[in-house]
């Protein structure tokens, strides 16, 4: 289902997809998805930028979106994620089964049994507050 939802830290609980990371801003980017498969990435005045990693190069991603696919790596801030692991974070999409330990950097993130969303491993849910 295409859409656009935002991307920001996990501890401030005002994005659709909340990351862990220091560097990560409330709300820090957005990520479209035009039509399964295709997706494209923009930062939304974030405070530490937003950065793509592809094929050994980083680009700046600005106000601009990028079309990026799901092997790419970003950056938000200095927290390094695959954009797959933001896909799966995606409310609609399940391509992590619920409650499945992820890796995101040095952070263990699971799918919150009750709503769905990534939050790490051994806390609390920011969207719904269950318990892991």
């Amino acid at each position: 289902m295409p859409g656009t939802y935002t991307i920001g830290r996990a501890d401030a609980g005002k994005a659709d997809i909340l990351l862990p990371g220091e560097t990560i801003s409330a709300q820090h980017a957005e990520i479209t998805e035009e039509h399964q498969g295709h997706y494209q990435i923009r930062d939304t005045g974030s405070t530490n930028g937003t950065q793509l990693l592809r094929g050994g190069i980083q680009v700046t991603i600005g106000q601009v979106p990028v079309h990026v696919s799901p092997s790419d790596m970003v950056l938000f801030g200095q927290e390094r994620f695959t954009l797959s692991m933001i896909i799966a974070s995606i409310p609609h999409h399940a391509v992590q089964p619920k409650g499945t330990a992820a890796v995101s950097g040095n952070v263990k993130m699971r799918r919150c049994l009750s709503c769905g969303n990534v939050t790490p491993l051994a806390r609390s849910c920011r969207v719904c507050g269950s318990k892991p």
